[in-house]
């Protein structure tokens, strides 16, 4: 997170210390405890749909004419 976010995890915000890791919690029940003692969700959160990729080319060769639009911008 440092390099990405220029954030120090182990920089304590009150006294600006070095704080170090105790312990890493790996077990989904005890990780489901302390969400819940934390009143945070056990689930995660819904994943939206993602968005089509962009259009690499644009068909300008068959602009106007194949689309049925004469040279003024009238439809056809």
């Amino acid at each position: 997170m440092h390099r990405v976010f220029a954030l120090d995890v182990l920089e304590c915000p009150v006294c600006r210390g070095r704080m170090k890791i105790i312990a890493e919690i790996t077990q989904p029940e005890v990780i489901e405890r302390f969400l819940a003692a934390l009143d945070l969700p056990i689930e995660p959160a819904e994943i939206g749909r993602t968005r089509p990729p962009p259009q690499l080319e644009l068909p300008l060769d068959e602009w106007p004419e194949q689309l049925g639009i004469d040279a003024m911008g009238e439809g056809a």
